[in-house]
């Protein structure tokens, strides 16, 4: 606010310096229009320089209540705002809250856990463009990924064996344990729930017979 009722003021003293050599001009060009003869040349020439220079005052002095308009115009709509008397109010602590939640959901933790220097540091490597979302939901992604596979829902694997020409794995219900099967080959990712101090926790047997090219 201070700095608005600064340039105000000097919008002030220049509107009255102005007004001041308008007024002497006009004097002026009065003067000579009683007095203009426009068959001479050095007459005609300095009546019209002189209407030309009220001409560029008064534009000027037009500017410059315009300034004065959108300064006093600004300054009043901060004397109806003024500051709140608390630090935050309501409103404010629900915008700031957002920005809180959405920094812990984009991060995948609380913000005690994030470094305050270094809490975006793969905003360099991350895809460039809008945010995008899926249309029918992020499942046809794995959908689409496993078209083609043997996927097989709530069965268990019961035991893993290791021998010279590859890996068997033995499967069943794993409700009641029927419907066994044994398949040759696997691939096995843990995700990070199976983790436990750094061990994969492991609910079926293991044929530890393990070949050479499997060690």
């Amino acid at each position: 606010m201070a700095r608005l009722q600064d340039k105000l003021k000097d919008v002030l003293v220049k509107l009255h310096t102005l007004q001041e050599r308008v007024k002497v001009l006009h004097r002026e060009h009065r003067s000579l229009s009683e007095t203009r003869n426009p068959k001479n040349i050095t007459s005609e020439f300095v009546y019209r320089a002189q209407m030309r220079n009220l001409n560029t005052a008064c534009k000027e002095y037009d500017q410059l209540v315009e300034q004065q308009i959108e300064l006093e115009s600004k300054l009043q709509e901060l004397d109806a705002n003024p500051p709140s008397d608390v630090y935050l109010s309501s409103r404010d602590r629900q915008i700031l809250d957002w920005h809180f939640a959405n920094l812990e959901f984009a991060n995948a933790t609380p913000l005690h856990n994030l470094s305050l220097k270094h809490w975006d540091q793969d905003d360099d490597f991350e895809f460039s463009g809008s945010h995008l979302t899926v249309r029918n939901g992020y499942s046809c992604v794995p959908v689409a990924l496993c078209e083609g596979l043997d996927i097989r829902l709530s069965t268990a694997v019961r035991k893993i064996s290791y021998d010279n020409n590859g890996v068997e794995v033995q499967v069943s219900c794993a409700r009641n344990h029927s419907n066994p099967t044994t398949i040759k080959g696997a691939s096995c990712h843990s995700m990070c729930g199976c983790n436990n101090g750094g061990k994969v926790q492991v609910w079926c047997t293991r044929d530890d017979s393990n070949p050479p090219w499997g060690q």
